[in-house]
């Protein structure tokens, strides 16, 4: 069976650092993601390619415990897909001794931008877990997988994306890839807790490139040095930005714009004080810059995800103010990215 699967990237509104700690977290996805294609063949060989992110193939086979037996050195760009084909091996959710052979083929390009020279730039949108998402679902499907609820699909998928990234992460990105739309995300006693939920009709978000990709697993790294030192202020501190994101999530219950922007800027400003406490450059220059030509457009901004640089968002409810942040914007270092809801999470757009 030949199956192409896609899952969107995503944005985190609000919630970032404290999900960690079992806050609450809003996320939307967003209009661009990875795309994933699985191809059977006959003869019973496995490969995987990115030719989109200048990767080259590289082959492998299942060894009888289930276990990855690459066969091409090039295995050192694949830690993803080893990844999702071990946890689907451990959990037995998918027999790979028994499967044809087939061609995995990755694409996450669209959740990229290109430099002056055409190299791909790092957007900070989850591409991981976008491949992670559309992978597993592509060899589910090809394999005829189990039929279970979505929370258990996504826990598997989670550990999957966790395994790559040497155990960090919430899974909010993973859980937004797979549901699609904006959800309130976060985990009690270990498991993720969805809740959709729609933005307030009135808000406008502009989101915007810093101009500079950041590593979220080294600022995650020194926030747990420092969470280990001062776990007292770190939990305080965590709790404020939980209270700040569940008045948003009443906000867009209620549907009132300018009470949810009001909880964004009071989360922006305990972010802000997070990064300072933690020695984390969360709103690096370029994010000060953004935020005081936000300000003076009558706008909020806070960076996306771990900060330091990445996409930020601008938000408010009065379109002069929007139009007035974009033209600072045109005519500054910056660039406005165009991004909007994917209302479907994962999705099989071709099987044959």
């Amino acid at each position: 069976m030949d199956v192409s699967v896609t899952a969107p990237g995503k944005v985190i509104l609000l919630g970032e650092y404290a999900v960690l700690q079992g806050e609450p977290a809003l996320a939307m996805a967003v209009n661009r993601g990875a795309r994933v294609e699985v191809n059977a063949r006959c003869d019973g060989a496995c490969s995987v390619c990115a030719p989109g992110m200048g990767l080259p193939p590289a082959r492998f086979s299942f060894r009888s415990d289930g276990n990855i037996r690459w066969l091409d050195e090039e295995c050192r760009f694949y830690g993803l897909p080893q990844s999702v084909l071990t946890i689907l091996s451990e959990n037995q959710v998918l027999r790979f001794q028994s499967q044809p052979g087939f061609d995995i083929h990755l694409d996450s390009t669209a959740m990229y931008a290109r430099d002056s020279n055409g190299r791909l730039i790092k957007l900070g949108l989850g591409s991981s877990a976008a491949l992670v998402t559309a992978l597993a679902w592509a060899l589910l499907h090809c394999a005829d997988g189990p039929e279970w609820p979505d929370e258990r699909w996504i826990t598997l998928l989670i550990e999957a994306h966790r395994l790559f990234q040497q155990g960090q992460g919430s899974g909010v990105d993973v859980a937004t890839s797979f549901c699609g739309g904006v959800i309130e995300y976060k985990r009690l006693d270990g498991r993720p807790i969805m809740q959709r939920l729609s933005l307030p009709s009135t808000l406008k978000l502009v989101f915007v490139w810093s101009g500079r990709a950041v590593s979220t697993p080294g600022l995650l790294r020194r926030l747990r040095a420092w969470q280990m030192k001062y776990d007292a202020d770190s939990a305080v501190i965590m709790r404020a930005m939980g209270e700040a994101v569940t008045q948003a999530r009443a906000a867009a219950e209620r549907d009132s714009g300018e009470d949810f922007v009001v909880s964004a800027g009071r989360f922006a400003e305990i972010l802000a004080d997070l990064g300072e406490c933690a020695g984390l450059e969360i709103f690096s220059s370029a994010h000060l810059e953004l935020a005081a030509m936000a300000k003076k457009s009558g706008l909020v901004y806070k960076p996306c995800g771990a900060g330091g640089g990445d996409l930020g968002v601008a938000m408010g409810t009065d379109v002069n103010n929007i139009t007035q942040f974009v033209n600072l914007i045109k005519s500054s270092r910056y660039q406005v990215v165009d991004l909007t809801t994917s209302a479907a999470g994962v999705r099989t757009i071709r099987s044959q």
